[in-house]
């Protein structure tokens, strides 16, 4: 990014951060949440965690009725991994957000409950969001993502698909932003 900065004028009104790695680094701290609270509860004889790794991943719309039905259990007791996934979908509701001061609220008022929440990964992340929270924002000034430019499928007669290039409309929109993917929580942000 410094070079970026240093090459690209105005780089800090271009930069945005994809929301895809944003839902990575919460899904992980969910999970860091989940696997603690396991090693608690499975000492304790309590199993209710087993098995319910990838529940916590998904987005309930998603699960079968009987599968949805168990997951809101879970949801709605007083479990530590509860309260990580709803920091979870609460966080990734800033990218549904049209306009900038209403976002800039709702993040501070997440950001306030996650260092309160007592619960180190969802602390961690939260911070780490803080720090690049101008290049979050800066999404929903251009709403592009890594996806970036969105490749046309046409298919031909005999029903194949075919990448028709950049979209004519995405292409003017975007040329001049740069999508950047960033990884590494604890390497590239602490």
């Amino acid at each position: 990014m410094t070079s970026v900065r240093e090459h690209v004028p105005e780089a800090e009104k271009k930069i945005v951060f994809d929301k895809f790695h944003i839902a990575k680094h919460l899904g992980e701290a969910v999970d860091r949440v989940r696997r603690g609270e396991q090693k608690t509860l499975k000492a304790a004889g309590d199993d209710r965690l087993t098995g319910t790794r990838y529940d916590w991943l998904r987005h309930p719309a998603r699960m079968e009725p009987k599968d949805r039905r168990e997951f809101a259990k879970l949801r709605n007791s007083g479990l530590k991994t509860a309260r990580a996934w709803a920091l979870k979908e609460t966080a990734m509701a800033l990218f549904s957000y049209v306009y900038e001061r209403p976002a800039r609220k709702h993040f501070r008022w997440w950001h306030n409950w996650a260092v309160r929440s007592r619960l180190q990964p969802m602390l961690e992340v939260g911070r780490m969001l803080k720090r690049r929270f101008e290049n979050i924002i800066t999404y929903l000034r251009h709403r592009v993502t890594n996806a970036g430019s969105r490749v046309d499928q046409r298919q031909d007669s005999m029903g194949q698909v075919h990448g028709a290039g950049i979209s004519e409309q995405a292409e003017p929109r975007q040329r001049h932003l740069l999508p950047l993917r960033w990884s590494g929580l604890r390497s590239r942000f602490h």
